[in-house]
């Protein structure tokens, strides 16, 4: 629908008027958000205030080579992702080059980096953030660095909380530096009015794309294509290579109108469960209050560390295919899978 620069503010304010006849969808919409929410914190108390049976996980004490192990394994990995990129013909730093197969490993290997640290507190683990992070930044992509630096900084400020104004501003320059790789990425100059574009431009299509669909009605009951899609999303494209293409297919819509690529929350949730959608908030709730809960082990302190920053502003601008994904099989299906079998093996040598 549009083809010329989105970063030319006077671009945005066009295509708000273009829009504007769909404001009235916004009242409705901020009852959504209300019920969203009033879900997610009834999910929440639910599983924070009731009894729940605990998964006992233990942790990797006894086995003290296990970390090493693994910071090997993370960094085979980020050098191999990073071989790919070279040997694909790929320069870095030369704007934003989307390719689900190359970004994929590095931005899992960026996550996992940074869930380990928390686990093992090992800061060896920050350089294996800090070379995932070179690639992504170079391909482009900002919103996998940003998450995993901002779930460093939370853990900071819960640690060290006489620096609170020191690393809020620490977050501050950061975003400041997002903004401006942004602007970098798309090949403009760099300016206040391309500063202003990149800060405004996705919240305002972002905006746009739910009134879009909200205009095309509200259904009582989806089936949720995306959260099917999400599943064949944790099969490692190394395994089934086509797996993008079957996740494209499955959630292709006319419905769906994301000029910049994020996709409202209110969007995911009527394309996938309709009016039903409280209920899937309820168990989202559910499963933070849970984790919340048991962040006194290890294992699930890390995991609340790393999926809050996504589940405070990834959750709201992704769709569920990749927003599903990071939350559980990144967020706590992969690093228990590593631990497990290292556990595994390292016991029977024993």
């Amino acid at each position: 629908m549009y083809e010329i620069n989105y970063l030319q503010v006077e671009f945005l304010i066009r295509a708000v008027e273009n829009h504007i006849h769909l404001a009235k969808h916004y009242e409705t919409i901020i009852v959504d958000f209300f019920v969203m929410n009033l879900s997610f914190t009834m999910g929440y108390w639910i599983a924070v205030r009731c009894g729940v049976t605990k998964l006992h996980i233990t942790g990797m004490q006894r086995f003290p080579i296990s970390k090493s192990l693994i910071f090997i394994l993370l960094v085979f990995i980020s050098v191999l992702g990073g071989y790919k990129i070279v040997s694909a013909g790929v320069i870095p730093f030369r704007g934003y080059q989307f390719d689900p197969k190359m970004l994929g490993p590095l931005a899992t290997v960026c996550f996992t980096s940074i869930w380990f640290f928390h686990y093992t507190n090992n800061r060896k683990f920050i350089l294996i953030f800090i070379i995932t992070a070179f690639w992504l930044i170079g391909l482009g992509s900002r919103m996998f660095v940003f998450l995993p630096m901002l779930s460093l900084m939370i853990g900071a400020l819960l640690k060290y909380k006489k620096h609170t104004f020191s690393i809020m501003l620490s977050i501050v320059i950061s975003l400041v530096f997002f903004i401006f790789v942004g602007v970098v990425r798309t090949g403009w100059d760099v300016n206040i009015q391309t500063f202003l574009g990149i800060a405004f431009a996705e919240p305002i299509f972002t905006s746009l794309g739910a009134l879009y669909y909200i205009d095309t009605g509200r259904d009582l009951v989806n089936f949720p294509y995306d959260i099917l899609a999400s599943t064949i999303n944790f099969i490692p494209s190394f395994v089934f290579s086509n797996k993008y293409e079957l996740v494209t297919s499955l959630t292709e819509s006319d419905r769906i109108f994301n000029p910049m690529g994020a996709q409202p929350l209110v969007v995911s949730l009527y394309h996938n469960f309709g009016l039903l959608y409280p209920f899937f908030m309820v168990l989202i709730g559910f499963y933070f209050g849970y984790i919340k809960k048991r962040s006194d082990s290890d294992f699930f302190r890390a995991v609340n560390l790393t999926t809050l920053p996504f589940v405070l502003i990834h959750f709201h601008r992704e769709g569920f295919i990749t927003s599903l994904k990071i939350l559980f099989f990144n967020g706590i299906i992969f690093p228990f899978i590593l631990i497990a079998i290292l556990k595994f093996f390292l016991s029977k040598k024993k």
